[in-house]
């Protein structure tokens, strides 16, 4: 069975911009991570980054320690003594 000519133009067509929108996803997220260690770096918490990114809170926590960025005080656990 043999498709019309014009079913397999419109494939290749489909084809190009899938591609194109993944490549333009690509880009905007590496985008997106420079960006997101600028403000990492800066001082800003990974729970409100969170709210605005494209990544998981999960995700920007190990980006940050990948890159040696300790977590910011209000996030912290603090660990108080235990009283006897």
């Amino acid at each position: 069975m043999t498709s019309p000519p014009e079913d397999l133009t419109r494939l290749d067509e489909i084809t190009r911009r899938v591609r194109e929108i993944e490549a333009e996803r690509e880009t905007l997220l590496a985008e997106a991570r420079d960006l997101l260690l600028v403000q990492l770096k800066a001082g800003a918490g990974s729970t409100t980054l969170s709210r605005r990114a494209p990544y998981s809170h999960a995700w920007i926590r190990a980006l940050a320690r990948a890159n040696g960025i300790e977590a910011t005080g209000r996030g912290k656990r603090k660990t108080e003594p235990k009283s006897p």
